[in-house]
């Protein structure tokens, strides 16, 4: 039956595409409504049949059938249930057994009066873990509290507001934070990093030891000779270029500890008397100006990292609930003027804190991006002795000077690109805080000025590797464009979900 049709299938393409062929030779002349009426039907029914190959349709199921099924099964606490459900994209009709605490979520009452959810959430998501499978685990008390009735659907706790909370330990400007500082303990002395640095110098010394044979022989076979200079010289330069990446790993962290330096006095400035609506926006992006005496104000860089778990708890916290809110209206749980109280809220929250939800985004990307750039800086460090030995190698002056020019400016980008990254964090707060000024006889625009100064900021300083033009700082913007862009395209598909 089936190599019928695949035949049938065959010959049928094959007319089409002879008569494609034969119409595309021919200059086209204008058809009756009854030939466009034919075509587009005979188009329709082609297509109707090709859906109908790739997705079977049941015309005994439904899925919103199904999904009562599956709320009644576990509202009543039933061990299981077997439905039949229609799944486009899935290749058909399919058949599938939903335990008593499979994905949905049940809001439910033990004895001792705590409100809560059936299923551990998500310490990313804040939502309602999904499993494949399960089973029912509530105890007596929290069974009789169902009292074999539907149980009503549990929204997921939202913080209206979230505040910015810094700590030590904070990834952008704690005491190891990737913006104000290269970590020592991260890079040069990592005891990983340590070690394969140390490899790598043992290959690069590896390979002096035949130019350093060579110049010896020249000098014992040829003295007082063009010969024998040419030898001396070699022999000083293979022992200069070995003493050189001996001790590069040294002079490597007294470069970072000097750019450390430079960052420590750029992340804390201090200045004068400051109108206080000036101080107030300062807060958001210097979060320990808060509360801090009108005299002399000291600006400790801050970014708001410290409300990321939040700022995602609460967003796709308010758009899971969204959710909740339709399928309690669905299921008679509340009536249709609470319902649209509970979106108007949640939509509210989700406007009100989009720049928080814009800025978390950003900080992220500014944390992967400085997190690359750490990996590029241990690999740079890691391959310094190949580099200076390679650099030096006698046969190869032409291309071996480039290659050390290369990786040099290479990694004196890497290292001066979170120190510019962060004078320009400060200097774009400071200017746009005096700018907004412009704005005071206006309270609206000065707050949507006020709200945008950090992302603006934040997205200035996303851009700086682009402006040093070394290949390793170019190759970091493109990886913090690529992820942003990513990381917008998921947030849309949520969304839309």
């Amino acid at each position: 039956m089936k190599k019928k049709l695949l035949r049938s299938i065959t010959i049928m393409m094959r007319a089409m595409y002879a008569w494609l062929k034969h119409f595309a030779s021919h200059e086209n002349k204008p058809r009756g409504f009854l030939y466009r009426a034919g075509a587009t039907v005979l188009c329709f029914v082609i297509g109707l049949f090709f859906l109908s190959l790739a997705h079977p349709i049941s015309l005994f199921a439904s899925s919103n059938h199904s999904q009562k099924i599956v709320m009644h099964a576990v509202a009543k606490g039933n061990s299981s249930s077997t439905i039949h459900a229609y799944v486009p994209g899935k290749g058909g009709v399919t058949s599938a057994s939903m335990n008593a605490a499979d994905p949905v979520t049940i809001c439910y009452t033990n004895g001792n009066g705590n409100t809560g959810n059936t299923s551990t959430p998500d310490p990313i998501t804040n939502l309602p873990q999904i499993k494949a499978t399960g089973t029912a685990t509530a105890t007596t008390n929290e069974k009789d509290q169902l009292n074999g009735q539907q149980a009503p659907i549990c929204e997921v706790p939202v913080d209206a507001t979230c505040t910015s909370t810094l700590g030590a330990d904070d990834a952008l400007v704690g005491t190891n934070g990737l913006l104000n500082s290269t970590p020592a303990a991260s890079t040069y002395s990592s005891g990983e990093i340590v070690t394969a640095e140390k490899s790598m110098l043992g290959i690069a010394l590896a390979l002096l030891v035949i130019p350093f044979a060579l110049a010896g022989y020249q000098i014992m076979l040829s003295p007082f000779s063009a010969r024998y200079a040419n030898g001396v010289e070699l022999v000083g330069r293979i022992i200069i270029t070995a003493a050189a990446a001996a001790v590069s790993l040294y002079f490597i962290g007294l470069a970072i500890d000097f750019l450390n330096g430079l960052g420590a006095t750029i992340s804390t400035i201090s200045f004068g008397t400051i109108d206080p609506q000036v101080i107030a926006i300062l807060a958001k992006f210097f979060p320990f100006l808060a509360g801090l005496s009108n005299v002399h104000r000291t600006v400790a860089i801050g970014m708001p990292s410290g409300a990321w778990q939040c700022n995602v708890h609460q967003f796709l916290g308010n758009i899971f609930n969204l959710s909740v809110y339709n399928l309690e209206a669905a299921n008679q749980q509340i009536d249709s003027a609470s319902q649209a109280q509970k979106i108007y809220v949640a939509t509210a929250h989700l406007i009100s804190n989009l720049p928080n939800y814009i800025l978390t985004l950003l900080t992220i990307v500014l944390a992967i991006q400085l997190t690359v750039r750490l990996v590029f800086v241990n690999a740079y460090i890691i391959i310094s002795p190949l580099m200076i030995v390679v650099g030096a190698l006698p046969g190869a002056e032409e291309i071996g000077p480039s290659i050390m020019r290369g990786w040099l400016r290479g990694f004196m980008g890497l290292l001066a690109v979170q120190f510019v990254q962060l004078f320009a964090a400060v200097a774009s707060m400071l200017l746009f805080t005096t700018a907004q000024a412009d704005f005071a006889n206006d309270p609206w625009a000065s707050s949507l000025v006020g709200t945008m100064i950090p992302i603006v900021s934040v997205m200035l300083v996303l851009n700086v590797p682009r402006l040093l033009n070394s290949s390793a700082t170019s190759m970091i913007a493109q990886i913090a464009s690529s992820i942003s862009g990513s990381m917008t395209g998921i947030v849309l598909i949520i969304r839309g979900f």
